[in-house]
């Protein structure tokens, strides 16, 4: 197989291509039946028929999806809490700003405390697949201090949330 040139990436990813065909699931659409619901509940609303319609139009959606496995691991969830040095709650910056300052955390301030990266969202949901070693073990937070980027003197406060196994 040959190497494409650099030169020519910009004229292939500009090229439109052909889907492939598509080719239907051969096997019938499946009647769902309406649940029971328990004595107890009350619905709301319009109530539904419990048989089936006869109006409809039966027809078979195909997806797109795949199996997947995950493994046996824990997640560590934090919360983060950022807020500017002057004011005393929480400013709310925005999600690029953010994940720039925690990329410069976790490559040039405390990259020890980051190995391996976790995973930020850009808002407040930090993940990690191992327990950070933040300062305040009894509270599970740390808070770094005078980052500044452009005009801002910023705090980032990590806040332990949670732990989940998958």
């Amino acid at each position: 197989m040959e190497s494409i040139g650099e030169t020519e990436l910009p004229a292939l990813r500009n090229q439109t291509r052909d889907a492939p065909p598509y080719v239907p699931d051969p096997t019938p659409a499946t009647k769902s039946v309406a649940c029971s619901l328990s004595p107890g509940v009350v619905t709301m609303g319009a109530p539904r028929p419990i048989q089936p319609g006869t109006r409809g139009i039966e027809f078979t959606v195909t997806t797109n999806h795949f199996a997947v496995t995950l493994a046996d691991i824990l997640i560590h969830h934090y919360h983060v809490i950022e807020s500017s040095d002057p004011e005393p709650r929480p400013v709310r910056m925005p999600a690029r700003w953010n994940l720039e300052l925690l990329q410069i955390l976790q490559e040039k301030i405390v990259p020890t405390v980051f190995t391996p990266r976790a995973v930020y969202d850009g808002c407040h949901n930090l993940f990690a697949s191992r327990r950070l070693p933040l300062r305040g073990h009894e509270k599970n937070s740390q808070t770094v201090r005078t980052i500044r980027m452009s005009r801002r003197a910023s705090t980032l406060n990590l806040v332990k949330y949670s732990s989940m196994s998958l």
